[in-house]
């Protein structure tokens, strides 16, 4: 993601952009992928919530997107989706958050689409448990594939 993204994020000004990695699967899929999404990223003007999708940037200089699981005093525990190490980020680190997703061909606001509410809850709830369910889930999957062809 470009710096000027950043910079258009401190202004207060939304931006649209796409998505890189396999973190948030399967919610979010990169340009490469048939499922390609995008994103609206908006200004923070409030205190995020749990199941919000904040974008920050680490050290190493890598913007990324990643759901907060937790939220503390002066930050939040954030993970990816498909991802089970959890990661603290200071507040003062987020630069914005996701407003809309668009995919299938079709924009829809996170907090109003039933369906999304619905699995972000889920996603939420279950992460004490993803250790032991993704591994497994992987393995089902490439067995599929193996069985597939």
């Amino acid at each position: 993601m470009p710096q000027v993204v950043k910079e258009l994020l401190q202004t207060g000004q939304s931006v649209v952009s796409g998505t890189v990695g396999t973190s948030m699967r399967p919610l979010l899929y990169d340009h490469h992928h048939s499922k390609a999404t995008q994103v609206r990223l908006t200004h923070i003007d409030k205190r995020l919530e749990v199941g919000d999708l904040p974008i920050f940037q680490r050290s190493n200089g890598k913007f990324v997107i990643h759901r907060i699981i937790r939220v503390l005093p002066d930050g939040y525990i954030i993970c990816g989706d498909n991802e089970f190490d959890a990661e603290y980020v200071q507040e003062n680190r987020l630069l914005g958050y996701v407003t809309d997703i668009y995919r299938s061909g079709k924009w829809f606001n996170v907090k109003k689409h039933k369906g999304y509410y619905f699995y972000s809850k889920i996603w939420v709830n279950l992460f004490p448990l993803r250790r032991l369910f993704l591994p497994l889930f992987f393995q089902i999957k490439a067995a599929l594939r193996k069985f597939k062809r």
